[in-house]
């Protein structure tokens, strides 16, 4: 069975492959990293920077008073629960700070400021999307905010790595089950709408990938139709992409030609 168009591996090589896939396709182990830029659709000049570490997120809101003067407000948020939807919310009680002058020799602490302003709440409803409600001294905002791309990342190169891959609702129940595959991975062409991967699995298989591209901060996304030289095909979604100098890794989505319905992810190093 090559589903995706990989091969399965060995157990020996299985076990060494282990230390590839504990790295988590996520930026944080607690959930999707929520760490990037966030803004309004048609509302330039103010934004949200979150940075999560584990099951925390620091917020930093710089909008504008009254006076049309800029101002930036800060909270720190735990996970509090799910909402209706489903949606994980974080919450945290929202602060003005005031401090010494940036530009004074000498920095003195005694003149820090902290005043509670209000609370502000986070709900991520999809991967590029989510809810934003603050209050500031009795004023309530609510907002939807997406993330904000920076630029397109470059995931052109050759990689060598595994997915881990489960296989359910198959026409066959054998081919049900959880799989470690290994290969190397090419992308071979990227635009700001499209991108080619071609994978060359062990044995001489050759699947081939070529998908839209999208960037939603410092996440990629490649959604298409699969096709491998053993006759298998398909549809797939990489998502939650990243690419460093190092390595690349994301998670996956899809369904073959045997009726399975795909979920897993991959991780594999720059050659």
């Amino acid at each position: 069975m090559s589903p995706l168009g990989l091969v399965a591996i060995k157990r020996g090589v299985a076990f060494c492959l282990a230390l590839l896939l504990s790295s988590p396709a996520f930026g944080t182990a607690y959930s999707t990293d929520n760490s990037d830029l966030w803004y309004a659709h048609n509302e330039e000049a103010w934004g949200m920077q979150l940075v999560q570490r584990a099951d925390v997120m620091f917020a930093t809101l710089y909008v504008y008073d009254n006076q049309q003067e800029p101002i930036f407000y800060t909270a720190t948020l735990v996970d509090s629960g799910k909402n209706a939807q489903g949606d994980t919310v974080w919450l945290g009680d929202l602060y003005q700070t005031n401090g010494p002058w940036f530009g004074d020799a000498v920095f003195n602490p005694q003149l820090i400021r902290y005043r509670k302003v209000g609370s502000l709440t986070f709900a991520s409803h999809f991967l590029d999307s989510a809810s934003l409600s603050y209050s500031v001294d009795g004023v309530n905002v609510n907002k939807m905010i997406y993330r904000y791309t920076m630029r397109y990342d470059n995931y052109a190169g050759s990689y060598v790595g595994a997915y881990k891959l489960t296989f359910s609702q198959c026409f066959s129940s054998a081919d049900d089950g959880i799989q470690t595959l290994l290969g190397t991975f090419s992308v071979l062409s990227q635009s700001s709408s499209a991108l080619t991967l071609v994978v060359n699995a062990y044995q001489g298989l050759t699947c081939n990938y070529p998908g839209d591209f999208q960037q939603f901060g410092q996440f990629g996304q490649s959604r298409g139709a699969f096709t491998c030289t053993d006759g298998t095909a398909g549809s797939y979604t990489f998502y939650e992409m990243n690419v460093t100098h190092t390595d690349i890794r994301g998670l996956v989505t899809g369904s073959n030609s045997r009726g399975c319905a795909i979920t897993g992810n991959f991780t594999a190093l720059r050659q």
